[in-house]
């Protein structure tokens, strides 16, 4: 019996992660550099800036990082004045998150490098295959396994 080699380059979920890896390498150097934040600060940051007032549990859910590196993040974050903490008045065990107005301007920096960072990620596409990229990404984030 002969049994078939794969390449596991073939598999769309390695080629996927191989580009983001090499993007989010990319953008996490510049915010270095330019901000002197890695790409997770930058994220934290976006991400309550985008639904300020949000829980913790719900800012980890979107961030889709490890919850104690999230809290960690917060907690630099609120040390740099960035963010802001106040206690749920619905829950004191909860924490709602609102950016600073430095929060803000870091949020709007960090999306200027993020537009020309994404701009020199896609230029490598034409108009045609940006187009087609965009509908398969939607319907892509739509899919649930079936296993």
């Amino acid at each position: 019996m002969t049994t078939l080699k794969h390449s596991f380059g073939r598999y769309i979920n390695m080629r996927l992660e191989r580009v983001a890896l090499t993007a989010r390498g990319a953008a996490d150097r510049v915010y270095r550099r330019e901000l002197g934040m890695d790409i997770e600060h930058i994220r934290i940051l976006r991400i309550v800036s985008w639904k300020p007032g949000k829980p913790v549990s719900w800012v980890v859910r979107e961030s889709n990082l490890d919850r104690t590196l999230v809290s960690r993040i917060i907690s630099t974050l609120v040390k740099q004045g960035l963010l802001q903490r106040t206690i749920s008045p619905s829950d004191a065990r909860q924490f709602l998150l609102t950016t600073t107005p430095e929060g803000e301007e870091r949020v709007r920096e960090a999306n200027v490098l993020g537009d020309a960072l994404n701009l020199d990620l896609l230029s490598v596409l034409d108009q045609h295959e940006l187009e087609t990229l965009e509908r398969c990404l939607q319907k892509l984030s739509q899919w649930k396994p079936n296993y």
